[in-house]
């Protein structure tokens, strides 16, 4: 599922939560209301929350979205951003993949000493009924996702907007749970480096944090965007890596059963093994290509606890072993873990 979907499935759930699923009139387009909706461009996801705006009447809608959102549920972009080390990083891995950048609207990260200021500016808005749509959903979101990793309160960050917003400062800072400062030159959020410079929430794994934020990232710049049912069930072995997956995990985290599973990926004209073979081969040649850890230290992070049962299926993957591979790969120089 690409990120715009994920924003959709985020949407729809918090409706459900608002108004007890009220609003399915605002989904009759039959493109939306498949199980796994293939929203292509973020114009199309702003005209469908533009629609929920005007049948709810609430035009908080964006702002409580971007709050809404959870981290690991924002395919490889949400794993890198899990895996940064300060909120300096994730603000420089969003002014370079977020999906709510575009050709118009532009995203920049400025160091003013003391503090980091993260800018949003957009000539014409996707959506000109609702003016300050994009840089709600995008500043919510971002305060949401530092909420959700860091391990200090938000202490000394504030929100400057252009203009007066579509609600009052006290609406806003309620919401998003920072102060909000209106009619300023530019939408930025301001945040002290005392924050952006302290170490996030662990996130729970042994495996070198720099390593896979630097993975996910290029993976993000060198894969094709996550489409249809298949995109789905590789985010859920992304989220997973290391740890065993089988059909039962994937069709209860997609509440569907196996067999179900099974007819969505044939429709598809592939299967569990063949996404998660060429996720892993994937991933276990970048590393091989792009570190020093040893093969049997990339074998166990991939769920392997055994060298040769990774030798064995890297041997079926590539043709090659794990070592050959890295030898007809490698630069002579290789940043150590």
């Amino acid at each position: 599922m690409n990120l715009y979907s994920e924003f959709w499935v985020a949407l729809k759930e918090l409706l459900a939560e608002n108004d007890g699923g009220t609003s399915a009139s605002v989904f009759s387009n039959e493109r939306v209301t498949a199980d796994v909706p293939d929203l292509t461009s973020r114009q199309e996801l702003f005209e469908i929350l533009s629609r929920c705006i005007t049948v709810q009447g609430d035009k908080t809608l964006a702002l409580k979205l971007g709050q809404s959102l959870q981290v690991m549920s924002l395919g490889l972009l949400g794993l890198a951003v899990a895996n940064c080390q300060t909120v300096t990083q994730v603000s420089r891995l969003l002014v370079r993949h977020s999906p709510l950048r575009s050709s118009g609207a532009r995203l920049r990260l400025v160091d003013r000493g003391d503090t980091l200021k993260l800018s949003f500016f957009e000539r014409i808005p996707p959506i000109p009924k609702y003016p300050f749509l994009a840089h709600e959903l995008f500043f919510s979101s971002v305060i949401s996702a530092t909420r959700q990793l860091a391990m200090a309160p938000l202490d000394g960050i504030y929100l400057e907007l252009v203009g007066t917003g579509h609600s009052s400062a006290e609406t806003y800072a309620d919401l998003i749970g920072v102060p909000v400062k209106k009619n300023c030159d530019i939408n930025q959020l301001v945040m002290p480096k005392a924050l952006t410079e302290a170490p996030l929430m662990p996130t729970g794994s042994y495996r070198p944090r720099e390593l896979h934020m630097r993975l996910y990232e290029g993976l993000l710049k060198k894969s094709a965007p996550e489409a249809g049912f298949s995109g789905t069930v590789r985010s859920i072995f992304l989220r997973c890596i290391g740890q065993p997956v089988d059909a039962s995990i994937v069709a209860a985290q997609l509440n569907m059963s196996e067999r179900t599973l099974r007819r969505r990926l044939d429709d598809e004209k592939t299967s569990l093994r063949e996404i998660r073979d060429n996720l892993f081969k994937q991933i276990a040649c970048r590393y091989l290509e792009s570190t020093n850890l040893s093969v049997a230290e990339i074998g166990e992070m991939l769920g392997y606890n055994e060298y040769a049962n990774f030798r064995r299926t890297f041997l079926r993957w590539t043709g090659k072993s794990p070592a050959s591979y890295r030898q007809s790969k490698q630069h002579p120089q290789l940043p150590k873990p």
